[in-house]
């Protein structure tokens, strides 16, 4: 199965970025991998590998800490040692109707394994205006 080959991949990726700042507490669900961050124990990241209806594969950060929701720095740490420093990744706001979170302090971030799934937002919209 695809999602075996990338889920051991990433993994493999994951442990030798991630392993500087995050420690792995193993399989939570199937294909969902927990990791801890070492210098502050609170912050959580389950990792998980997806595939969805545009036919790509998805690596999947759900960030989160027991008592309050976790911060932008918290996101951003996520994003550069699991997605790495180069890749986009993606904070949905839904539509009402299909928010869902199993845990109330939780955020997600999506970083598509198969290409950039977005315009490049960098480039001025207006000549000498920059969004980024």
């Amino acid at each position: 199965m695809i999602i075996d080959r990338y889920f051991d991949q990433v993994c493999g990726a994951v442990a030798e970025g991630a392993g500087r700042h995050w420690e792995c507490e193993g399989e939570v669900l199937p294909f969902v991998i927990r990791w801890r961050r070492r210098a502050d124990r609170e912050l959580t990241c389950n990792v998980s590998v997806e595939g969805h209806s545009d036919k790509k594969l998805w690596l999947h950060l759900s960030v989160a800490r027991p008592e309050t929701m976790p911060d932008y720095w918290d996101l951003e740490s996520a994003k550069r040692d699991f997605c790495g420093p180069e890749r986009v990744a993606l904070h949905i706001f839904p539509a009402d109707s299909k928010k869902f979170n199993w845990h109330p302090n939780c955020l997600h971030l999506w970083c598509c394994l198969d290409g950039h799934p977005l315009p490049e937002f960098s480039e001025p919209a207006i000549p000498g205006d920059r969004t980024l």
